[in-house]
């Protein structure tokens, strides 16, 4: 909880982890910010840019009236920089857990509920079962991200049909239930799958990190021999223009012309002295 006085109004300001959707798709960790403001509550959002909280909405403080944020004392900036980075390293680091336990839990739904239809006739994927736990929310997404990207004639060979009850309009009329240890055999089948496609990333990322290493070597003694500085290669981009990247990316210099770069690209040189720098050349 961060708090701060100005004008004589009272703000407390609290960041949040928000409650995790593991339902659809990847799951990612979100905050929100909880401000009260002489006892009234609300939520908003924090810019770094020019340190100023804005309401979700106006709130009437006596004597001044209504307003739709403050902008935050400077020597509390900081501080509620900080908050907001712990909540999300924390959120992260919880869903990284989750997902690990996910990969080592046992836990298979009685049956699936499938079907092609609905107003985007995409496949619609039920779970039956009641998931009451955050590490099983996880499990049935990797388990639906199985299924996903399952061969269609191996479902159907392992499904049952039955006619739609529900709203649900389908291609065919009918919605299929398969058996959760079909999921199972499918999931160790594309697990297979995935550690030979992990095998070769590997090798193919231990060759390129050879040859960047190779790249390095041959830039400096270039640059020994000629006494000029040599471009190793691009390492990244970012965007001049935006606060959030140049604060994260910048080099003071950078922080000093923001808003006049566009996108700046960031190179590995090797120098004379024998060193490796990063040079940052903007667009304009």
């Amino acid at each position: 909880m961060v708090k701060f006085l100005k004008r004589g109004v009272k703000f407390e300001v609290e960041v949040r982890q928000k409650e995790l959707d593991w339902e659809e798709g990847p799951c990612y960790p979100y905050f929100e910010m909880v401000i009260k403001v002489n006892g009234q509550t609300t939520t908003g959002t924090y810019s770094p840019v020019d340190g100023a909280i804005r309401f979700m909405q106006e709130m009437e403080i006596s004597g001044i009236g209504k307003v739709g944020g403050v902008r935050v004392p400077e020597d509390v900036r900081g501080v509620i920089e900080e908050e907001i980075l712990r909540v999300k390293e924390e959120a992260e680091k919880y869903v990284e857990k989750v997902r690990y336990e996910a990969k080592r839990s046992d836990w298979l739904p009685e049956k699936i509920t499938f079907a092609w239809g609905g107003d985007t006739w995409k496949l619609h994927v039920f779970c039956d079962d009641e998931l009451d736990t955050d590490v099983k929310k996880a499990r049935w997404q990797l388990l639906r991200e199985v299924f996903l990207e399952a061969p269609e004639d191996f479902i159907y060979d392992h499904a049952k049909k039955e006619k739609v009850k529900s709203g649900l309009y389908t291609r065919d009329g009918y919605v299929y239930h398969v058996k959760g240890d079909t999921i199972k055999r499918l999931y160790d089948m594309l697990i297979q799958k995935q550690v030979e496609q992990d095998r070769k990333r590997k090798v193919e990322r231990e060759a390129k990190q050879k040859e960047w290493e190779e790249k390095k070597e041959k830039a400096l003694k270039e640059a020994n021999e000629t006494g000029q500085e040599v471009v190793v290669g691009l390492i990244g981009v970012y965007d001049g223009d935006n606060w959030d990247e140049v604060k994260e990316f910048g080099t003071p210099e950078i922080r000093r012309n923001f808003g006049e770069l566009g996108i700046v690209k960031v190179y590995l040189v090797a120098t004379p002295e024998g060193k490796l720098i990063e040079k940052h050349v903007p667009s304009y």
